[in-house]
């Protein structure tokens, strides 16, 4: 079973695409952002996230994979109102 806290902090990270940035939106650690997708991607089988490395300084880049673009519309169907 899915819980919808880990919708939630799927929905943030889609929509800022950065760990950092999810986590203090959500009052969280970035650790604990990054458990609760490690969690959720275990549950359902799949890699929410494709992660492409940067080179010399330029930073690491984040995008909601393929896999989870059907679910992230469903999540916006199901996870209503405040962060």
């Amino acid at each position: 079973m899915i819980e919808i806290f880990k919708l939630r902090v799927f929905r943030t990270l889609a929509e800022c695409l950065n760990f950092s940035k999810a986590a203090e939106e959500l009052h969280l650690s970035q650790p604990a952002v990054t458990s609760q997708i490690k969690m959720l991607e275990e549950g359902l089988g799949i890699s929410l996230f494709d992660r492409i490395v940067g080179f010399a300084r330029q930073r690491d880049r984040l995008y909601v994979g393929i896999s989870s673009a059907v679910l992230l519309i469903l999540v916006y169907s199901l996870v209503q109102g405040g962060r």
